[in-house]
């Protein structure tokens, strides 16, 4: 389905803030504004690309991200090992 610009700006305006920003709420009920075990589609990356300015460099580097983490847990996998992510550790 094809969406046009009206439809990107009434969908951005209805979760947006006044600064045109995606409010707290609407950035994490229901998840993700795409899955990340698919490709975006047009629309989903107007989106992130409106309300969080990412752009193709970004989306090149969160495909590479996802390929190496399912390496090391395929890896992880094969050894029988468990993995411990502590995400809100960043520096470690």
């Amino acid at each position: 389905m094809d969406y046009s610009q009206a439809d990107l700006n009434n969908l951005i305006a209805s979760i947006s803030d006044r600064d045109g920003k995606m409010t707290n709420i609407h950035r994490y009920i229901g998840g993700h504004v795409c899955p990340i075990y698919e490709e975006p589609s047009p629309l989903q990356c107007q989106l992130m690309n409106k309300l969080g300015g990412l752009d193709n460099t970004d989306f090149s580097n969160t495909k590479l991200f996802i390929s190496r983490i399912k390496r090391i847990a395929e890896e992880a996998q094969q050894k029988n090992c468990k993995l411990y992510v502590d995400a809100e550790q960043t520096y470690i």
